[in-house]
């Protein structure tokens, strides 16, 4: 194990040397304010585009979407709006809700006139019936 760390040791240490005897490279000092100009004019081309990469453009997505959503809206209203133009006023919307309700199928308990004109409910609940326990 101790002889792989020496060759590893000696491995980066011959590098080192390496590095070393190379020339040094001279930039030329407006080198870093050019690519900092570069780097601008892009952010400025992208952001005056208004795109991400790719060429997607954020403003027409927003756009295309907020079109879609009012041809929605006022597909719905439209489409709706027959059911409720049929009720003028409020005992008209009085008088719909209690055709809406008043089915037995949505009656808590059926309470029926027999002939005689006596209200019966259920015979086997007699709170329903009306009549009292014995």
């Amino acid at each position: 194990m101790k002889r792989y760390d020496k060759q590893i040791e000696e491995q980066i240490g011959e590098t080192m040397r390496i590095l070393d005897s190379l020339p040094s490279l001279k930039a030329s000092p407006l080198f870093r304010v050019r690519v900092m100009e570069r780097i601008d004019a892009l952010q400025r081309k992208e952001f005056e585009s208004g795109g991400i990469r790719g060429g997607f453009n954020v403003r027409l997505a927003l756009g295309a979407m907020l079109v879609a959503v009012n041809i929605g809206s006022a597909a719905l209203f439209f489409t709706s709006s027959g059911h409720i133009g049929g009720i003028s006023d409020a005992s008209g919307a009085i008088e719909q809700l209690r055709d809406d309700y008043a089915g037995p199928e949505l009656a808590y308990y059926v309470e029926t006139v027999d002939q005689s004109g006596a209200l019966s409910g259920s015979k086997d609940n007699p709170k329903e019936s009306g009549q009292p326990r014995r």
